[in-house]
């Protein structure tokens, strides 16, 4: 969905990268209507690397690097696409410019530039500083009404969702339009953060709780393929294993896999995570709530 970028013996340079990421998204609004966008190539090492990777996160489309011989290849960057089988984080659509973004120019507007895209469960929303010279002040606030896919879905305003922050963190729960933030972008081309959008869902027993997906992962949301609940408990169903993360206003009382109960950390922000092991076929989390 755009030129050739980074392919061997090409030097790339700030406003290469910028107008590639720009074209990419706004090419996504018309073609991704009709099949699945390719953001083409890029290298895993060097100063874009990172933003690199976090749009082909984002994008959908299959992800493959341009890495020659005489590059270094950076596993730590390639590692945040794939999950531990080695298989890319895909997300469910074409990536689409938000909707705040679509009439921005963003390789001089100041302003961050936002892409979101959807997973089975969960939404993502990337927020990219592409100015190509230094603004003292770009700032990300993002909100879950910024992925078009959870504006169709709510059917009231007052919808929760829990926004985890893949470089900065959690950052709590909010409603459709309500904005987190702002996570500071001060370094163009460089400097990113990958917002991982997840509902929150209510027991009958009156537990709250969202899942983001894998811990450590751009797409954390693109593993989690399912929720079932009753009154006390819920089975999330997973695509691949790795170390979960999820919210909720109550402690678990356990986490089991194949009747298996497993070890779990929960954080003083309400977080627990837990270390998910492979299955045969896909992977049954239950969670028991008090």
């Amino acid at each position: 969905s755009s030129d050739d970028h980074a392919f061997r013996g090409v030097e790339e340079n700030d406003y290469m990268v910028a107008r590639h990421v720009w074209s990419n998204a706004l090419n996504g609004l018309w073609l991704g209507e009709h099949f699945v966008t390719d953001w083409d190539m890029f290298r895993s090492s060097g100063r874009h690397g990172g933003l690199h990777a976090a749009v082909r996160g984002i994008s959908g489309g299959p992800i493959y690097i341009s890495d020659g011989e005489d590059d270094e290849h950076c596993v730590e960057t390639m590692a945040q696409l794939v999950d531990k089988n080695g298989r890319t984080l895909v997300c469910s659509a074409s990536a689409r410019v938000c909707e705040r973004s679509v009439f921005d120019l963003p390789l001089g507007s100041g302003e961050p530039f936002y892409i979101w895209n959807e997973n089975p469960i969960n939404s993502v929303v990337g927020a990219f500083n592409l100015n190509v010279e230094p603004y003292t002040n770009v700032r990300a606030d993002p909100a879950p009404s910024d992925s078009g896919i959870l504006r169709m879905k709510c059917k009231t305003p007052q919808t929760q969702f829990g926004v985890y922050g893949f470089r900065s963190g959690f950052l709590g729960l909010v409603e459709l339009n309500e904005r987190v933030g702002p996570i500071s972008l001060m370094q163009p081309l460089v400097d990113y953060e990958v917002f991982n959008i997840a509902p929150v869902f209510k027991l009958e027993s009156g537990v709250r709780f969202c899942i983001f997906g894998l811990v450590g992962k751009l797409n954390a949301g693109a593993v989690v393929e399912g929720l079932a609940s009753d009154e006390t408990s819920v089975v999330i169903t997973l695509s691949a294993p790795g170390l979960l993360g999820l919210w909720s206003d109550r402690c678990p009382l356990s986490i089991t896999v194949d009747s298996k109960i497993l070890s779990f950390d929960r954080a003083e922000n309400l977080i627990t995570t837990a270390d998910i092991p492979s299955t045969v076929g896909e992977i049954l989390v239950q969670l028991a709530f008090p």
